[in-house]
């Protein structure tokens, strides 16, 4: 469910994207724009929002994950606050806390499409602050997560560091691997396995070229019970950096 910030989903996502850049947080992947609205059926009181049973949105229903990465570690706590109708699709509204900062909330926007994809919107900051960006990332539908070879999803991406602005082009390819039995804090799950690669080409003022990949382990009726296994290269106005990425655990879950 995280959304992937330098912590990790949400949406889990998860994901919600993992990646420090120049000192400012990144969120990844866009995707392809949101199918047309579910039927009105997925709006009702109690039902899955997403209409995705790997990526089950409840209103009400929260998410915790032990995040850890080297001797870091911290909690990350999702919510699903809201919902509304729009023209691309099904918007949810995501409330996210973590143990670093407590009390303070963030949100994004997940738009849910036809057949239970889940484009989550993120963004952070603004044109006249310090760092800001604005990108997407695609959660597959409950088929494509248990038969995907290779699915390839592409969309934009933009950001603003310390002045210096960036836009470009993010790609995704989705593999499904299978099913396996995860154990994690929350428990023992039932889970498919996707791994997804992620890249990045950005142009402008502060050009940039990266390669994520990582491992989504997705339970039916729970969402992302762990992500993990992931890195990350980048090469920044010619500067080659390689990062390890961190492992989020499911803590909790209450639907």
């Amino acid at each position: 469910m995280t959304n992937k910030l330098p912590s990790a989903l949400a949406v889990g996502a998860k994901a919600a994207l993992v990646a420090a850049v120049v000192g400012a947080a990144w969120a990844p992947a866009g995707w392809a724009a949101a199918a047309p609205r579910p039927d009105a059926t997925v709006l009702a009181s109690g039902a899955n929002l997403s209409g995705n049973p790997f990526f089950p949105l409840v209103l009400g229903a929260k998410w915790a994950y032990d995040y850890t990465s080297g001797t870091s570690s911290f909690t990350t706590t999702q919510t699903v606050a809201g919902t509304t109708p729009a023209a691309g699709g099904v918007h949810v509204k995501i409330d996210s806390s973590d143990s670093l900062l407590p009390g303070k909330v963030t949100s994004l926007t997940y738009t849910i499409g036809q057949g239970g994809t889940v484009q989550v919107q993120s963004s952070s900051g603004s044109g006249s602050s310090a760092s800001s960006f604005s990108s997407t990332y695609w959660i597959p539908t409950a088929a494509e997560v248990t038969s995907c070879s290779a699915c390839k999803f592409s969309g934009p991406f933009s950001a603003d560091f310390s002045g210096q602005a960036m836009h470009g082009t993010l790609t995704e390819t989705a593999t499904a691997l299978g099913a396996h039995s995860v154990a994690v804090p929350a428990g023992t799950f039932s889970t498919e396995e996707v791994k997804l690669t992620l890249g990045m080409h950005a142009t402008g003022s502060l050009p940039m070229a990266m390669a994520l990949t990582f491992h989504l382990y997705l339970a039916k009726g729970v969402g992302m019970v762990e992500d993990s296994g992931g890195s990350m290269a980048m090469t920044v106005m010619g500067h080659a950096i390689t990062t390890p990425m961190g492992t989020d655990k499911l803590a909790s879950y209450k639907p």
